[in-house]
């Protein structure tokens, strides 16, 4: 089966393409440095788009957005449609469901408050008008990745860890559902092979707090951290940047029973890398 990949420098990208190298005939394109008009996608199987504007450091306006993350994956999808690709891919996000919600299942609105999540939640809804019996559109929405030499966040407490013996993060009482990249790409995989079709909603088997989380990346980095409780910080995290202080401190829990639309899924244990 050959599949073009979209995003294949990017962390799921290139983790997708190295699992599978031996299973799938991989063809990548890069939004950055290919003309979507010289795309060629005679006999090609499957699109796995990953390529998107994230959460930045620096702001981006809506347009910008807009361009990337509904624009671009929508002339893509047009254009395999057109050329008898059977199969689009789409890797969404948790966003497209806002910063308020604290549980998360398959009957939970979308109300996407920042612009990532709102152009994530357009561009689900544009490629869901082009699907038909011929033209199958999954979305996959995902919590936070994390695995070795993950980005953001994961990358931040990583460097903290490596770096810093003593932590103020004891304590947390919340639970936090993430998903480990070789689940991701477990379930990347099923989703092609199987040609599954619809919105799923994906994590791991388990939530946990964020003192646990912390606990276990330090033991997998072997790392000796030791946690403390500090109150001034806390109060002072939550004034200066709250968006990060809601990621450490509050909840946000995918749950439900298993069926084709989430998935809940056990971490594989034989992995070195496994954290929860």
């Amino acid at each position: 089966m050959k599949v073009l990949v979209t995003g294949s420098s990017g962390y799921i990208g290139s983790s997708f393409i190295r699992q599978y190298q031996t299973q799938y005939q991989f063809q990548t394109f890069s939004l950055l440095h290919q003309k979507l008009e010289a795309l060629d996608l005679y006999d090609i199987d499957a699109v796995l788009h990953c390529a998107a504007l994230v959460h930045d450091k620096k702001e981006q306006n809506h347009d910008r957005y807009y361009e990337i993350n509904v624009a671009y994956p929508l002339a893509l999808a047009q254009k395999a449609k057109t050329a008898g690709v059977e199969h689009f891919i789409f890797l969404s996000t948790i966003a497209v469901y806002g910063d308020d919600i604290t549980t998360i299942n398959e009957y939970s609105p979308v109300n996407p408050t920042s612009p990532y999540g709102r152009s994530k939640q357009k561009a689900e809804e544009a490629l869901k008008e082009l699907e038909s019996k011929q033209f199958k559109i999954s979305i996959i929405r995902i919590p936070m990745i994390y695995g070795e030499n993950a980005p953001g966040n994961i990358a931040l407490l990583t460097k903290m860890i490596q770096k810093i013996p003593i932590l103020p993060f004891a304590n947390i009482d919340n639970r936090r559902s993430f998903l480990y990249i070789d689940n991701l790409t477990n379930f990347i995989d099923k989703v092609i092979a199987h040609r599954l079709a619809g919105i799923f909603l994906v994590s791991d088997d388990q939530a946990v707090s964020t003192t646990q989380f912390i606990e276990r990346l330090a033991k997998t980095l072997n790392r000796k951290v030791i946690l403390v409780r500090i109150p001034f910080f806390t109060r002072l995290l939550k004034y200066l940047k709250p968006r990060i202080y809601d990621k450490l401190y509050n909840n946000l829990v995918i749950e439900g029973e298993s069926n084709l639309h989430l998935y809940t899924l056990p971490l594989p244990c034989n992995n070195k890398h496994t954290l929860l």
